[in-house]
């Protein structure tokens, strides 16, 4: 969907029920930032919820010490259903940060691994 001046929208359901809640990150954010309330808003979904049914072919990578992200990682290595790949970087950058503040070799490992995997598919 596209708002005003052709700007994308993009967005997420979490849980179920008769009312919604709208949240809607800032400039310079992602819907990402959202995701823990959210969760706590619907009752919350697990991690293996959301990736159950993904079929698809899935590629996640995050910092070895990002914190949640990290762990969020190790939960996606265990519980997401083939196909899928998981990279850890050398990092404790987040998302984008990582292409612009991480060490080069971790930002070109980054990049290298998304070029990779979508020639794989």
């Amino acid at each position: 969907m596209h708002g005003d001046g052709g700007v994308r929208l993009e967005g997420r359901l979490f849980g179920s029920g008769d009312v919604g809640v709208a949240l809607a990150h800032m400039g310079g954010g992602d819907q990402s930032q959202w995701f823990g309330l959210a969760g706590h808003l619907y009752g919350g979904v697990t991690v293996s919820e959301q990736t159950r049914g993904l079929r698809i072919p899935k590629l996640f990578m995050a910092g070895e010490v990002d914190g949640e992200a990290g762990d969020l990682l190790r939960v996606f290595e265990e519980t997401a259903p083939e196909p899928k790949e998981v990279v850890t970087l050398d990092t404790g950058e987040h998302g984008t940060d990582i292409l612009a503040y991480a060490d080069v070799a971790v930002a070109d490992e980054f990049r290298q691994a998304v070029l990779d995997f979508l020639a794989r598919i």
